[in-house]
C-alpha cells in the first residue's frame, strides 16, 4: 500500500495570486483525508525564524516548526532565507543557513506529520531550491500561481463589491479594467494582483 503523507511544496508567484489562501484550505483537505491530524496552518516568514544570536535561530526555527506539527508550516517570502544576489555565497549570514537547514531536517524527521510550503517568487524560489541539495529531493512538487487576468481581476472586484452590497453601474467593468491596467502600470512589473484590487476597491468605497 502506497504511503499517504501530505508531501511539501513550493508555491511560486507574483504576491495576490492566491498562495495563502490555498494553503488555509490545503490544511482543511489534508486533515480530511487523514494525512495531517489537525490541518491547521502556521505562517511565517524569516523574522519568525533568525535569531540575531548564535545558537539561537536553531532553537527559534525549531519552535515554530513544532507549532505546525499535525499540520502546515506556511513560509511566505521563503527566498529572504538564501543569498538571491549574483555573489558566490548561497546565504547572506548562518543564521540564515541555520535556519534553513532546520527546516529541512524537520522536513524530513517529520514528513507522516506536518505539510511544510514554501512561498515566494518564481525567479527567487528557484534560487532558495538551488541552495542546498537536499531541499529540492524533500519537496514534492513546486505549484505555479499564474497572474490573473484582466477580466479575472475584474470578477474579483465584482465579487468584492457584491459581497459588500454594492451595485453596478452600466460601465462598472469598462471602467474597473481601465483602472487595473493604470494601476498595472504605475507597479512596473511589481502588480500584486487581487491583493492590488483590494487596496483599488476600498478607495472606489
Amino acid at each position: 500500500e502506497e504511503e499517504r503523507i501530505a508531501g511539501h511544496y513550493v508555491f511560486s508567484g507574483n504576491p495576490g495570486t492566491g498562495k495563502t489562501e490555498v494553503a488555509r484550505k490545503l490544511g482543511t483537505i489534508f486533515k480530511a483525508m487523514g494525512m495531517l491530524r489537525s490541518g491547521h496552518v502556521v505562517e511565517c516568514r524569516k523574522a519568525d525564524l533568525v535569531a540575531g544570536a548564535v545558537g539561537q535561530t536553531a532553537i527559534k526555527t525549531r519552535q515554530k516548526c513544532e507549532e505546525a506539527l499535525g499540520g502546515i508550516l506556511f513560509v511566505d517570502e521563503a527566498y529572504e532565507l538564501v543569498n538571491t544576489e549574483p555573489t558566490g555565497n548561497k546565504f547572506s549570514s548562518t543564521f540564515d543557513e541555520e535556519a534553513y537547514t532546520e527546516i529541512m531536517a524537520f522536513m524530513e524527521n517529520n514528513r507522516h506529520r506536518v505539510c511544510v510550503i514554501f512561498a515566494g517568487y518564481a525567479n527567487l524560489m528557484e534560487k532558495f531550491l538551488d541552495a542546498n541539495d537536499g531541499m529540492r529531493s524533500r519537496v514534492t512538487k513546486v505549484v505555479h500561481f499564474p497572474d490573473y487576468s484582466a477580466n479575472e481581476l475584474v470578477q474579483i472586484l465584482a465579487l468584492m463589491a457584491q459581497k459588500e452590497g454594492f451595485t453596478f453601474a452600466p460601465d462598472f467593468e469598462d471602467a474597473a479594467r481601465e483602472a487595473i491596467a493604470v494601476r498595472k502600470k504605475e507597479c512596473a512589473g511589481k502588480f500584486a494582483n487581487a491583493r492590488e484590487v483590494r487596496e483599488l476597491f476600498n478607495k472606489f468605497k
